[in-house]
């Protein structure tokens, strides 16, 4: 069972090896987002502390996906970059319902 158990962890950590090695620049320029809870699941507090990762994550991602415009296919690129505006979205989802309800964020 344990060596079952070590097989299955190994190739696990194949594919996702795999998968991240053959990513491409624009791909990778958008990793490490921000998670984005629901607007039910938020306080001000946490929203506010999301308005800063978000600032750092898209100005980070924007910055990389810049030097891969060049050097990446256009279909990646163009994913990466409806992914990026994805979740700028959902993000923005928050901040509208925090300003609207007079708890401006910034």
């Amino acid at each position: 069972m344990k060596s079952l158990l070590t097989k299955a962890v190994a190739i696990s950590s194949l594919v996702f090896a795999a998968n991240t090695s053959f990513a491409g620049c624009a791909t990778l320029a958008i990793l490490g987002s921000p998670s984005i809870p629901d607007i039910a699941d938020t306080q001000f507090e946490d929203a506010a502390a999301l308005a800063v990762a978000m600032q750092n994550y898209v100005s980070r991602a924007e910055t990389k996906l810049e030097e891969c415009r060049e050097s990446s296919d256009s279909f990646e690129f163009n994913a990466a970059i409806a992914a990026l505006e994805n979740k700028a979205e959902k993000y923005n989802r928050i901040a509208r319902f925090y300003n609207r309800n007079g708890l401006a964020m910034n």
